[in-house]
């Protein structure tokens, strides 16, 4: 753990005062030169562009007025002869400041007349009259552009110095003046107006011509490969600052087109800028006096402002040592000081009151508690009014003694043990584990009690505080309840095994409720074929009753025909014969093929009502079938049957469950929805719902479904005329074949009073059941 380094309040005081007073300081100065040094930056920016401007300007007039003193030469040298034109040119070269030598060259190359500005220079003159100079590069350049040029920095083919040339073709002839450094290095002094400004002449070649700063530097660095220069020979825009040799200069170069130079200007900048140099020096004058000031008084003023609080640290320092008698707590001038003097003494009546408080509590605990000081072998320090009473003991007689001085258990060791063993535990603040031991009370007798301890450290003091629970009658009763609990378990295990009992008894009562309801659902379809005979009994009974009667008109005429041929046969008799017998035999036939069709019909409605075999069929026709079976009880009825069904909605589905279905609900209807001698009307429509689902709807005009009958009406054996031939099996039946076979939903709506209208939407391609039973 790291510890924090302390400081004297008088100190930090000290620290505090000097940093307030610089804080601001500083914080103007930086304001001040964030917003000054960037308005001198662009200022010298702009001084350092507008100055190359000038220079440019005043450059290309002074080399100007150099050019301008050549144009005499014209008329000269057609007019004066080589010695008058040796003086003119000796005349106009002058002292050399400004020209060191002038020569005339042939239309060959050759030197035909030549000035310089010594007399020295006489002889040296002489031996250049008639040199070669046709392969010098100012000479070729001028021969070839006929136009006045200003060379590049290149060595004198007269004076052996690097000097920069002036070429001027004069009719056939070319003139050339050499000019020497020192007269640009001359001219650019007069033209820079800040004394820190230096200026470059960079020729096309990129080597320096002139350099205001360090003049011996001139072509001795080739400036052509600086990224600034290419920017510049390229008319590129230039930053306002660039880096050379380790310093930063605000920079502008502007190139001129008549001289074929490049005139770069730069200017120190940042901390090289005198302007920004001064202002920081200023700004860190006035920092440095204002810190030395605060130094100077800061100690004075923070022992001024520590004196309150060291009076508050002596009052506390006397209410820890307990001397509570020191008077009222100080208090000064500074308002903080004072309401901090004012919490401390709150504070300290806080913790007296809250001394009293934990003594009073301790005092009036229900149960024993004993403090013993660790360090000076389990001395008892003091003992509330519980232990007390619990043990028999004054305070007088154990205050002072250590606990094994005292008779409280009967097994001494046991004691020694739990002490020592609390001694050595080397957590102090751990909870002791809880002990069970048998103490005595001063009169002899034994108290069972629970014992754990604490140990705490108070002013540098390890204390030890123990609880002492007398759990003599806890344990009595604790033994009473776990004998009770044994009886209670006792009576829980002989109510689960009659428990268990009848839940036996209830499992076998419902899988005979299961078994009776499945019974009662296949007397309910026995019921059902039942009708399907008598309707097939009763459908066939016309058909074969005419055909039953020809067959006896048939005979009866075999039989007089018979007679008749004994008696002898006519013609006539013959042909009535044969027209009677051909009338029987063709009623006999029809009826036997309407028998036939009756019988085929009812043979695939019970195949289809005995089992729940898969087929394609036309919806329309097994509806029309339906009906036919149903005539026989429907005949005996009222009640109108309305059938809206398309031709040719064919289902692959299961006709079996959707017959019995389509039954259930017609008979169910029949049975309930009208009263006694009231004739009514059932409606059957069938349509397509989609591309694959259709639609069944069994309407009537009736008296409707109780409202309290309509969330439960698909349950078993929920009917309304329960005894008097309702089973209430007929919709559950329906609702769990529409379901759970043909993968379709039935819904029913009512209005009481206006009928009831069942709803059954299927799938046209009923779904795979698991397995398909058989006929």
């Amino acid at each position: 753990m790291n510890m924090v380094r302390e400081w004297r309040l008088k100190t930090l005081l000290g620290l505090l005062l000097v940093v307030t007073l610089l804080a601001p300081l500083g914080v103007v100065n930086n304001i001040i030169l964030l917003e000054h040094l960037p308005r001198i930056a662009r200022e010298n920016s702009a001084i350092v562009r507008s100055d190359a401007e000038r220079l440019v300007h005043r450059m290309e007039l002074l080399m100007g007025g150099l050019q301008s003193r050549l144009m005499p030469l014209e008329i000269a040298i057609q007019t004066l002869t080589p010695a008058q034109l040796h003086d003119f040119l000796d005349a106009i070269v002058g002292d050399g400041s400004s020209l060191n030598a002038l020569y005339v060259l042939s239309p060959d190359g050759r030197v035909e007349n030549i000035g310089s500005a010594t007399v020295t220079h006489t002889q040296h003159q002489l031996e250049m009259i008639g040199n070669d100079l046709s392969t010098n590069p100012l000479y070729r350049e001028v021969q070839q552009q006929r136009q006045t040029t200003w060379s590049d920095r290149y060595l004198s083919v007269f004076s052996n110095t690097v000097i920069v040339g002036l070429a001027v073709p004069v009719d056939q002839r070319i003139v050339i003046g050499e000019i020497p450094l020192a007269y640009l290095l001359h001219a650019l002094e007069g033209t820079r107006p800040l004394s820190n400004e230096s200026i470059w002449i960079i020729d096309r070649r990129g080597e320096i011509v002139s350099d205001t700063e360090s003049p011996s530097q001139a072509g001795l660095i080739n400036m052509l490969g600086l990224p600034l220069v290419q920017q510049a020979l390229r008319g590129e825009s230039l930053p306002d600052t660039f880096h050379y040799q380790g310093r930063t200069y605000y920079v502008a170069a502007r190139y001129s087109q008549k001289l074929n130079w490049l005139f770069l200007v730069k200017s120190p900048a940042g901390i090289d800028d005198p302007l920004i140099r001064s202002n920081l020096f200023r700004a860190a004058i006035s920092f440095f006096s204002l810190l030395v000031v605060s130094l100077l008084l800061a100690p004075m003023w923070a022992a001024r402002l520590a004196q309150p609080v060291r009076a508050l640290m002596q009052r506390a320092r006397q209410i820890a040592e307990g001397d509570n008698e020191g008077g009222a707590w100080p208090r000064g001038v500074i308002f903080e000081v004072n309401c901090l003097s004012a919490d401390l003494e709150r504070m300290a009546g806080a913790i007296l009151e809250r001394e009293q408080k934990s003594l009073a509590i301790f005092n009036a605990s229900p149960v024993a508690m004993m403090v013993c000081d660790t360090d000076a072998e389990f001395m008892i320090v003091d003992i509330n009014q519980t232990w007390i009473e619990q043990f028999g003991y004054t305070r007088a007689e154990v205050i002072g003694r250590q606990v094994l001085d005292i008779d409280l258990s009967l097994a001494k060791t046991d004691c020694v043990r739990l002490f020592q063993a609390t001694q050595n535990t080397e957590n102090h603040h751990e909870n002791k584990p809880l002990n069970h031991l048998w103490l005595l009370h001063r009169d002899g007798r034994v108290l069972f009690c629970d014992v754990s301890a604490q140990q705490v450290m108070v002013n540098q003091h390890r204390l030890m505080i123990w609880v002492m629970e007398d759990v003599t009658e806890k344990r009595r009763i604790e033994r009473e309840i776990r004998a009770l609990n044994a009886e209670l378990e006792e009576r829980v295990a002989r109510r689960t095994e009659d428990l268990a009992q009848a839940n036996r008894q209830l499992s076998s009562m419902l899988s005979r409720l299961r078994y009776a309801q499945r019974e009662l659902v296949q007397a309910e379809k026995l019921a059902a074929l039942g009708e399907l005979v008598a309707g097939v009994a009763h459908e066939l009974n016309t058909p074969i009753g005419n055909g039953l009667m020809a067959a006896s008109t048939l005979e009866d005429r075999v039989h007089e025909f018979q007679k008749a041929m004994q008696g002898g046969l006519r013609r006539s008799d013959l042909d009535n014969f044969v027209a009677q017998s051909e009338t029987a035999a063709g009623i006999i036939i029809r009826n036997l093929h309407r028998a036939a069709e009756l019988v085929t019909s009812f043979k695939q409605i019970a195949v289809d009502r005995a089992s729940s075999q898969r087929r394609t069929f036309d919806l329309k026709k097994m509806i029309d079938e339906i009906l036919m079976t149903l005539q026989p009880t429907l005949k005996r009825t009222p009640h109108e049957i309305i059938v809206e069904a398309p031709e040719g909605l064919l289902l692959d589905s299961y006709p079996g469950p959707l017959g019995q279905a389509l039954i259930n609900l017609i008979n169910n209807t029949v049975l309930h929805a009208f009263d006694e001698g009231q004739a009514g009307v059932i409606r059957i429509t069938a349509n397509a719902d989609g591309e694959d689902r259709i639609q069944i709807r069994v309407c009537d005009n009736g008296k409707g479904i109780p409202a309290d009958l309509l969330k439960r009406i698909f349950n078993p054996f929920v009917t309304t005329k329960k005894g008097r031939g309702g089973t209430g099996l007929g919709l559950h039946v329906t609702y769990n074949a529409v379901t759970n076979i043909l993968g379709g939903r039935l819904m029913v709506w009512r209005v009481e009073g206006q009928g009831a209208e069942f709803e059954i939407r299927l799938p046209k391609q009923a779904p795979q059941v698991a397995a398909e039973p058989t006929e």
